[in-house]
């Protein structure tokens, strides 16, 4: 028997409480489960909605995505491990955390934007539904890789710094070697503040020995790329040390020496003249 159950209405933030939601889904569980003419569910629904009339995202709804996803993971919705439908996939085979880390376009300016699928994302996390590995698992850092989603790329980073590394390592497509040198800027900045004692990771080598300052160097050209790197080194969410690398023993110094960069050398011994 087809399914005549009535979708949840469009939801809104201004216009919607989370107690009215959930009051709505506890009398008429099956809500949840039960697609649109686009044959998404709520919970998709409500992380990807493109308005065609004003041509921009519609974020409305997407305050509502934890707590779709935790009344839906007690429904089982989406089958087993699915998290309440947060992992259940589209058309396109995207699902929930990926519009969510993607939402907002690669040009967008709208700060807003990045800071509503953010706080979504820390709920989602402290819920349990959003987990490190889903980071590496759906290549959530990429999709956050745009200076409108900073907010999200510092967060998901700061969350799973090891497959920062990673990305940054890779011989081909290395996450701080894009097209754009405001994003080398951004990933630069997230990494220093992560790995201060390696300088970043800049002189951290791929699998054909070049690392990212070489390449930088090689794309911008030298002075742009020292440019860029000493406004990093200068941000102030960059920790300021001297301490030795617990792993390698070796002093920031040493890193900028074993890179071949005297420009970076001379900024270390210009700034901590104590080394």
């Amino acid at each position: 028997m087809q399914n005549t159950m009535k979708p949840l209405p469009k939801l809104d933030d201004e216009k919607h409480s989370e107690e009215e939601i959930r009051a709505l889904i506890q009398c008429t569980p099956a809500v949840l489960s039960t697609k649109d003419e686009d044959d998404c569910l709520p919970i998709q629904k409500a992380a990807y909605d493109y308005d065609n009339y004003t041509d921009s995202w519609d974020t409305r709804a997407i305050p509502f995505i934890p707590l779709l996803a935790e009344e839906g993971a007690k429904l089982n919705v989406g089958g087993k491990g699915m998290r309440g439908g947060l992992l259940c996939e589209n058309k396109s085979g995207n699902n929930v955390l990926h519009h969510l880390t993607w939402v907002g376009g690669q040009d967008s300016n709208e700060e807003s934007t990045d800071l509503r699928c953010l706080d979504a994302m820390k709920r989602l996390q402290e819920m349990g539904f959003l987990r490190k590995e889903d980071i590496k698992k759906y290549g959530l850092l990429r999709l956050s890789l745009s200076c409108a989603k900073k907010h999200r790329f510092n967060y998901l980073a700061d969350f799973d710094s090891k497959t920062l590394r990673e990305l940054i390592r890779r011989r081909k497509r290395s996450l701080m070697l894009h097209d754009s040198v405001q994003i080398f800027q951004m990933v630069l900045t997230a990494s220093l503040r992560l790995f201060p004692k390696e300088l970043g990771l800049v002189f951290l080598k791929d699998g054909k020995g070049r690392s990212s300052f070489n390449i930088a160097n090689m794309k911008y050209g030298k002075k742009r790329a020292w440019e860029i790197i000493e406004q990093c080194l200068d941000n102030p969410e960059c920790i300021r040390t001297i301490e030795k690398n617990p792993e390698t023993k070796m002093l920031q110094l040493m890193h900028a020496a074993a890179g071949d960069s005297l420009d970076m050398v001379y900024y270390l011994l210009r700034r901590d003249p104590i080394v």
